[in-house]
């Protein structure tokens, strides 16, 4: 009996619970009233969600009714993640997301990438780590290019007879890294992550500092060459095939997939049209000042619009709207934290630390990513942003710009599948396992910190100022 109810739900549940009641009720010493009772709102999510009690969707939103109906904050600030343009961007960027997929242009350019490949399986390697550096920029939304590569991998596998199996070296080697490394190249474009404009939304609505879409890959575009020759190594290395593929069933394979695609279609040229249009005015936007989410919700909206998109309203009903709601959730979460004083009292205690009083932009950015990295093993992409970039912001250690940028580097590094949801969809193909994608999670995650102390050095320390 007793051993029925010490279950991980019941465990997590009864945890929340009491963390909610003990926070609500005790007071913190130099924390508000206020403060303390958002602190205890957020910490029961923030419980749930490690606990993976419930879908996260559901305590994002239970989080922003508790803090209305317990007067915690004011409506505006109870539900602000579902007025900010940030959030709304993510909802178009699924929508962009869906009409490049169903339109067929995603499978398209990925063909013209297979078509270029070398007949190996080094190519093959080289060409999915491609992939994952290419579709962030065309598809923003990182559970739809995860499942698009993958899908394209289990083809290839299956056109060579290969087993789909986690012990089967080809089939775990050529899939392993596809849902970490398209995550972690996401953080690339502005728009290739949730986190990135989750992060900067929230920079921008607390201190008026915007991160313009060429400013954000002036600086994140060093993150992808290291990661990615890395992979290659990692990946050609430790699971180079016992026996040569063939070449043949390799060119068949190619051909096999470039001509079922057909002449090019009407929906798929509106789509690229739609997207190169988003890509060039990100780009020259800080000379036309419209906003990169604007941007991106206009184009959206154009997607779904009749005789310019290639998407209908039934595509539209279709959407991941949990995702939506658990983005809003989690942005709201971050607002309330930073209203009712809760962010200030963590900042200065952030503050008081002797080796951050006088630290350096390398060791005050190394301790940003470090703790982003720490949180995020607790906490999913959304979670942790929202609890962690309004109390760095308000730190005061590094500028608006700088938090923005290196809270979403810090995230991007994931050492488990748990850490987030487009990975855990890449090990239900059934070609890799959990143990694989771990060990190839902690050397990307090395190899990142790595990275990350060089560019603090003698690249970020400029263009983050």
């Amino acid at each position: 009996m007793i051993k029925q109810l010490i279950t991980k739900n019941n465990v997590g549940l009864t945890m929340g619970i009491l963390v909610f009641v003990i926070l609500w009720f005790i007071p913190i010493q130099g924390l508000s009233p206020a403060g303390s009772k958002a602190l205890a709102i957020s910490s029961l999510t923030a419980i749930w969600w490690i606990f993976n009690l419930m879908p996260p969707a559901f305590p994002a939103i239970l989080a922003c009714i508790l803090f209305y109906v317990l007067k915690v904050a004011k409506p505006a600030d109870a539900f602000g993640g579902f007025i900010s343009p940030s959030i709304w961007m993510l909802l178009f960027a699924l929508v962009i997301a869906a009409g490049v997929d169903k339109s067929g242009l995603a499978k398209r350019i990925a063909s013209l990438l297979m078509s270029k490949m070398p007949l190996s399986f080094n190519g093959m390697v080289a060409v999915f780590i491609a992939m994952c550096f290419i579709f962030p920029f065309f598809i923003p939304a990182a559970a739809a290019y995860v499942a698009l590569i993958m899908t394209l991998a289990v083809g290839f596998l299956e056109a060579f007879g290969i087993e789909r199996n986690p012990k089967n070296k080809i089939s775990a080697g050529l899939t392993c890294f596809i849902g970490i490394l398209a995550l972690t190249l996401g953080r690339v474009p502005l728009t290739g992550a949730v986190a990135n404009f989750v992060a900067t939304g929230l920079v921008r609505d607390l201190t008026g500092v915007s991160v313009t879409w060429t400013e954000w890959i002036s600086s994140m575009w060093v993150v992808a060459p290291i990661p990615a020759i890395a992979t290659y190594f990692y990946i050609t290395r430790k699971y180079k095939p016992d026996v040569a593929l063939s070449k043949e069933l390799m060119r068949e394979q190619v051909k096999r997939t470039v001509d079922s695609l057909g002449p090019i279609s009407s929906k798929e040229i509106r789509a690229l049209i739609l997207v190169l249009a988003a890509i060039t005015l990100w780009i020259i936007d800080p000379y036309l000042n419209i906003g990169t989410n604007q941007i991106g919700i206009l184009i959206g909206i154009l997607f779904i619009m009749p005789y310019i998109g290639c998407l209908n309203m039934n595509d539209f009903k279709g959407l991941s709207w949990d995702t939506f709601i658990f983005a809003g959730g989690s942005y709201s979460i971050g607002i309330v934290l930073t209203v009712t004083g809760f962010s200030q009292w963590a900042a200065a205690g952030i503050s008081s630390l002797s080796f951050l009083q006088n630290g350096s932009f390398f060791v005050i950015g190394a301790f940003v990513i470090l703790l982003s990295v720490l949180v995020h093993i607790l906490i999913e992409s959304m979670g942790e942003i929202s609890l962690t970039t309004p109390i760095l912001v308000k730190t005061g250690l590094l500028s608006p710009k700088a938090v923005s940028m290196l809270v979403p580097y810090g995230d991007g590094l994931f050492l488990f599948p748990y850490q987030a949801t487009p990975i855990i969809l890449s090990l239900g193909f059934n070609t890799t396992g959990w143990s694989d994608v771990t060990r190839y999670g902690i050397f990307l995650t090395i190899i990142g910190i790595l990275q990350a102390m060089l560019w603090l050095s003698v690249y970020w320390v400029y263009t983050m100022a």
